[in-house]
């Protein structure tokens, strides 16, 4: 399959209900946030995208990412014992690695698509992705793809009658909050300063020097005290 996020975004086109899912074992043309590709193994890999049609102004869906990312994280915790993190807006890190991604897509009228790639037991390619693991290199057992993705979705599902009241979860689980972070817009330039909060809309709040900017959309750069 070329992508679960394109064939998922094809089946909402159609018509497709809330909740369809794809699932692949393995896709050759994943892709990451920014244009970027998402490597997977065959068989080491879980690749999923649902199709959404939530009852949410258009503006809050990028918050659907958020949302996914804390369902991975706490299923990775029941299925595996994994104790993962978050990088806003998409990355699921174990310890400072990279072992999932997320990408939310719209398909207007009315529907979204949420695809996940996570790497479960295959080995990772040193130019597959900068500081990128496993679960299994990460030293757990590799869980049941089927079970880790029941889990997401059972996770998923019960924030979803309030996506808001995920916030308070996400926070505990972040990494970025609370850091020095450079954030590099999508609409150009950057900005560095500390990731204080997260607000109902998906977007980092960032202090840049007594100055809290809301950065919606970009690429963040955890920086060390001395960077």
């Amino acid at each position: 399959m070329s992508s679960t996020n394109d064939v998922a975004l094809e089946l909402a086109g159609g018509g497709a209900a809330e909740g369809t899912v794809v699932v692949a074992d393995h896709q050759t043309a994943g892709r990451g946030r920014l244009g970027r590709g998402w490597w997977s193994q065959p068989g080491g890999s879980l690749i999923a995208s649902w199709v959404l049609r939530p009852a949410l102004p258009p503006d809050r869906w990028p918050f659907l990412t958020l949302v996914a990312g804390v369902a991975l994280c706490d299923a990775l915790l029941v299925v595996s014992g994994v104790k993962a993190t978050l990088k806003w807006p998409n990355d699921v890190l174990i310890g400072e690695a990279k072992c999932a991604g997320i990408l939310a897509e719209a398909r207007p009228p009315g529907a979204v698509v949420i695809g996940l790639g996570v790497n479960v037991s295959g080995h990772v390619p040193a130019d597959a992705a900068e500081g990128a693991t496993s679960i299994v290199g990460a030293g757990a057992e590799a869980p049941r793809r089927s079970d880790l993705l029941a889990e997401v979705l059972r996770a998923f599902g019960a924030f979803m009658p309030n996506p808001a009241s995920v916030l308070p979860r996400y926070r505990e689980l972040s990494a970025t909050l609370g850091t020095r972070v450079r954030a590099q817009r999508a609409g150009g330039g950057s900005l560095t300063g500390s990731a204080t909060d997260v607000d109902e809309g998906g977007a980092l709040l960032i202090d840049a020097g007594g100055e809290i900017v809301r950065v919606t959309a970009g690429e963040i750069i955890h920086l060390r005290t001395y960077d």
